[in-house]
């Protein structure tokens, strides 16, 4: 089962660079692209557009995306 993100979902952000923690950010989805950028609205200020993987992978860096529980069912299961 994948998880399809929709705005208004609450996530957590991980990036990373090697063994390196770039930035971890928490907010809210304000929308999702179709070649799968992610727009959102980080709680400590400021709108951002989050990469893919295989676009930040020349960069040397990656990122993990997680659904935060409190996610007011704004989520489509998808099997």
């Amino acid at each position: 089962m994948n998880t399809t993100l929709t705005a208004g979902a609450r996530i957590q952000v991980h990036r990373t660079a090697g063994r390196r923690t770039v930035f971890i950010k928490t907010g809210t989805v304000l929308g999702v692209y179709s070649d799968g950028v992610i727009h959102f609205k980080a709680d400590s200020g400021g709108r951002v557009y989050l990469a893919t993987n295989a676009q930040l992978a020349p960069m040397g860096q990656a990122q993990t995306v997680s659904v935060l529980a409190d996610a007011p069912r704004a989520l489509a299961l998808a099997s």
